[in-house]
């Protein structure tokens, strides 16, 4: 089915249409190839995402370039800056790399540092008490926590650190959970390159294994753990 609408609906029903029989490396070289062509539209924002940052094989170098063309192009988009500190911080912290250096206290005032993170199948999320999908996550990720199958870091985007201690009690939720206030300004999901609500980073041995596994292949892993 074409989308039809918009100027970027149009471009990316186009796109869709072009690439519906291609491999992925084609999708790749094809992804590259608009972007480069549609500087200033957000589909090219979204595409280098999708197909670019999130490619097993991905060229930080050749990402961060078409980044810097598109932010003279759309210097106020907002989801442009937002794909650019996640790029950053993936090549601080990519996959098979130890988690950038941080130290951050949990709301009953113990320290977290990247160093403590060492064990086996330790998962750090993203949450906030009015994203249905992020609480779903969490609480999936609290009833293996409680069966001990996973390490569990919390970090909360809510505005109120009281609010989400309240929150933590009433659902007997038993893992650490930071929450400094700051929201996406945090300079913890920063350091980190958690950019979205919720996200995640899966950790094996201190090492990171996984970004951001969408929601339904994590509540099955829990379940099969």
């Amino acid at each position: 089915m074409e989308v039809k609408g918009t100027d970027d609906n149009e471009l990316m029903g186009k796109f869709r249409k072009e690439t519906a029989v291609a491999s992925p490396p084609e999708i790749v070289k094809d992804a590259i190839k608009f972007v480069k062509e549609h500087l200033d539209s957000p589909v090219s924002v979204y595409l280098t995402e999708r197909y670019l940052i999130n490619d097993k094989k991905a060229n930080y170098k050749q990402i961060a370039e078409l980044i810097k063309e598109m932010e003279n192009e759309q210097p106020k988009n907002g989801a442009l800056a937002r794909l650019k500190q996640y790029l950053q911080s993936l090549q601080k912290g990519s996959i098979g790399q130890s988690l950038p250096k941080f130290t951050a206290k949990d709301l009953n005032g113990n320290i977290i540092t990247n160093s403590t993170l060492i064990s086996k199948n330790t998962i750090i999320c993203t949450w906030a008490s009015w994203n249905d999908e992020s609480k779903e996550v969490l609480l999936t990720l609290n009833d293996a926590a409680k069966r001990n199958e996973a390490k569990v870091i919390g970090i909360c985007l809510d505005p109120s650190p009281k609010s989400v201690r309240q929150y933590i009690k009433e659902n007997d939720i038993v893992f650490p959970n930071i929450c400094d206030g700051e929201m996406m300004e945090s300079k913890l999901i920063k350091t980190l390159g958690l950019t979205y609500i919720p996200d995640n980073i899966i950790l094996n041995n201190g090492k990171i294994t996984e970004r951001r596994v969408d929601v339904n292949t994590l509540r099955n892993r829990m379940i099969k753990l």
